[in-house]
């Protein structure tokens, strides 16, 4: 018994989610829309121009669409080569905090909820 628990426990892996979540603010409708990315499976490498793999950084574009409106807004986030959040650029809308997402959702369960 105490090698099934070892091995379902190596495959069922950490309850932990390794997600960054970013919140952004839309500017026709004002909804907060959250994106979420995960560092290890969603970057893309880009190169650096050397060909030196030191110089390396990764990026990820994402196309935020809100349930109020169908405007689109665009992030781009770049990462250094640990993986760790180096830039942040929004179109379309603005980048707000956690607790105006809460706030956001609160005042409109209807869309949160559909």
């Amino acid at each position: 018994m105490n090698l099934f628990k070892r091995l379902s426990s190596m495959f069922a892996g950490t309850p932990t989610d390794p997600g960054l979540y970013f919140y952004a603010r839309c500017d026709r409708c004002g909804e907060v829309v959250r994106v979420r990315i995960n560092p290890m499976n969603d970057l893309t490498v880009q190169y650096g121009e050397d060909g030196n793999s030191n110089n390396d950084t990764f990026f990820i574009h994402k196309v935020l669409v809100g349930k109020r409106c169908y405007n689109r807004i665009e992030a781009d986030f770049t990462f250094d080569r640990n993986r760790k959040l180096s830039n942040k650029q929004v179109t379309g809308g603005k980048f707000v905090e956690r607790a105006d997402y809460e706030k956001d959702q609160a005042e409109h369960p209807q869309a949160a909820s559909s």
